[in-house]
């Protein structure tokens, strides 16, 4: 009889899963849970910062497409204002040849600036490239508490196997003393991984900082130059004459100093803009710059606006010799 109810108990106890209310069970569901939340409480949680990580590369590589594409516009722009330029000479029209040719210009110094912008947000971007490499070297902190940790779990489950196992207890010392060993070296590991955590978020924040305010500066630095350039580029656009009831035929163009002379005062404010940015930027508040006492105030004010001084360029030619015809087979084209 006791045989005969062995054997369905025993079938039962073995081939049946253990349920929620086994202690096998609630002690291996413990034991995972406590090493799960000391692991996901000491790091922060890994899942996440690996999909930190991966945000932060795919970010940078698409935020790194910006300066390729700016390079590439500056050369369709280049192109693009050139051949307007051949066509605009072949017109017979001297208004639109003289503002393409100065319009041909203009392109050429915005295509410059562009391709500084692509230059200088490369740089700063390598910043932010940087914080990639702080990350890693957390990883490899924590590698190293992570390898300990299991180290240290093998070495506990070999010495609780031998205290039921072996007769002889030199084997249980040597492996009690590697414990300890481990034990030492991975308190000196997490001592290694706060202090790098710590570290690296110093230097990350200063590498986002620097590297994030070096790309607004260079899309500030850039519409300011846009701007300027193309306020000029609409200025010399309005000396085409908008023709209505008078006759073509008679007109005569006397734009040629005018645009000539803009371009030029475009290109020294453009040089004053980048002496300026080179300048320290004060420590303090912002200090006015210091007047001479023989300048007089109003001088320092039109330096400031930037009037360009009269008359043009010492070097253009009398007004008499610029006046053509707007519209003439004969025009003259630039050299």
């Amino acid at each position: 009889m006791n045989n005969r109810r062995s054997g369905p108990v025993s079938a039962d106890r073995y081939c049946l899963p253990l349920t929620t209310t086994s202690p096998n069970r609630n002690g291996l569901h413990e034991r995972r849970a406590i090493s799960a939340g000391k692991l996901s409480q000491f790091f922060g949680g890994g899942g996440s910062e690996r999909t930190s990580t991966s945000s932060l590369h795919s970010g940078l590589q698409d935020l790194g497409m910006t300066s390729k594409l700016a390079t590439k516009m500056a050369e369709s722009q280049v192109r693009g204002a050139d051949l307007l330029e051949q066509w605009a000479r072949h017109s017979q029209n001297a208004a639109i040849d003289d503002v393409m040719h100065q319009t041909s210009q203009l392109f050429r110094i915005f295509s410059e600036k562009q391709l500084q912008f692509a230059k200088d947000y490369e740089h700063f971007l390598k910043q932010l490239h940087k914080i990639v490499d702080a990350e890693r070297m957390v990883k490899e902190a924590e590698k190293k508490v992570l390898a300990l940790e299991e180290k240290e779990r093998k070495l506990k489950r070999e010495i609780q196997k031998g205290t039921s196992f072996l007769r002889k207890g030199g084997k249980l010392a040597i492996l009690r003393q590697e414990l300890e060993g481990v034990l030492i070296t991975k308190r000196t590991a997490e001592r290694v991984l706060s202090e790098t955590r710590a570290e690296m978020e110093v230097v990350k924040m200063f590498r986002f900082r620097h590297g994030m305010q070096g790309i607004a500066d260079s899309y500030r630095m850039l519409g300011q130059n846009c701007q300027a350039i193309f306020d000029c580029h609409r200025e010399i656009t309005e000396m085409v004459p908008a023709v209505g009831n008078e006759d073509v035929r008679r007109m005569v163009y006397e734009g040629i100093p005018i645009t000539r002379e803009r371009v030029e005062h475009l290109r020294r404010l453009l040089t004053f803009v980048v002496l300026k940015s080179l300048e320290p930027e004060p420590s303090g508040q912002y200090v006015p710059p210091v007047r001479r006492r023989s300048e007089p105030a109003r001088n320092r004010t039109r330096a400031c606006q930037g009037t360009p001084p009269p008359p043009y360029t010492p070097t253009a030619p009398p007004d008499e010799h610029l006046q053509i015809p707007v519209f003439n087979s004969s025009t003259k084209h630039h050299q």
